[in-house]
């Protein structure tokens, strides 16, 4: 529970980064797109991306510093398998 708890609140706080990832992500698409492809920009995009990634994994690990201590090493095991998965596909994909 106190996971699911601290992962909503990290959702919660990154929620506008996720929103600006969505709008930097389609930038990119349409960069890759264009009839005229600008390779300068979509490494630009790129780079704003990986950013923004950084700045929620950043926000994840801040957020699980504290209740990982009350876990034991075996849950603490189970909780590091569930981080490194992959996502699934976004949803209404």
């Amino acid at each position: 529970m106190l996971f699911h708890q601290t992962m909503r609140r990290v959702r919660d706080a990154t929620k506008t980064i996720h929103e600006e990832i969505m709008v930097l992500g389609a930038g990119k698409k349409e960069v890759l797109t264009a009839s005229e492809f600008n390779a300068a920009l979509f490494l630009e995009k790129t780079r704003a991306l990986e950013e923004l990634h950084r700045m929620v994994w950043v926000k994840v690990d801040q957020a699980m510093a504290s209740p990982a201590s009350q876990f034991n090493a075996e849950e603490r095991a189970v909780r590091a398998e569930l981080m490194l998965r992959k996502p699934g596909p976004p949803p209404g994909r």
